[in-house]
């Protein structure tokens, strides 16, 4: 494991900003990428396609929005750890990460493949903390 340090681990960086990356992403396709298509017959044929959003409402970007805030969460706690040198990541932190993951998992046949590589990510920051005062 890592030694304690005031500054920044910049692989945990890193990976943090990853992490921050793909949320943001998931935010933006649920909006913009048509996930529906439909067919409509009649004199003529139309194809039709609708975003994640459209079909299930503005509430679906809180569901969107939930890793976002995971990460943040897990990023200001680490931070804190890491500047006021207490050892590990902190059951808060691991918490947060745990139920990005269950989250994943529950919704392995929806959207939980599109959050899975935010929970590794953050289990993998986690992992990192330095476990050491000295």
């Amino acid at each position: 494991m890592r030694t304690s340090t005031s500054h920044s681990d910049p692989v945990t960086t890193t990976l943090m900003v990853i992490a921050s990356i793909w949320a943001v992403g998931l935010l933006i396709v649920g909006v913009v990428a048509p996930s529906y298509n439909s067919v409509s017959s009649s004199s003529t044929t139309q194809f039709t396609s609708a975003t994640l959003v459209e079909v299930n409402g503005l509430r679906l970007l809180v569901v969107l929005a939930l890793p976002l805030l995971a990460v943040g969460v897990v990023a200001l706690a680490l931070r804190w750890r890491r500047k006021n040198e207490r050892p590990g990541a902190g059951v808060l932190v691991w918490i947060v990460a745990a139920l990005v993951g269950v989250v994943s998992v529950v919704g392995v046949l929806t959207i939980g493949p599109f959050v899975a590589p935010v929970a590794v990510l953050l289990v993998i920051a986690c992992s990192r903390a330095p476990t050491d005062t000295a």
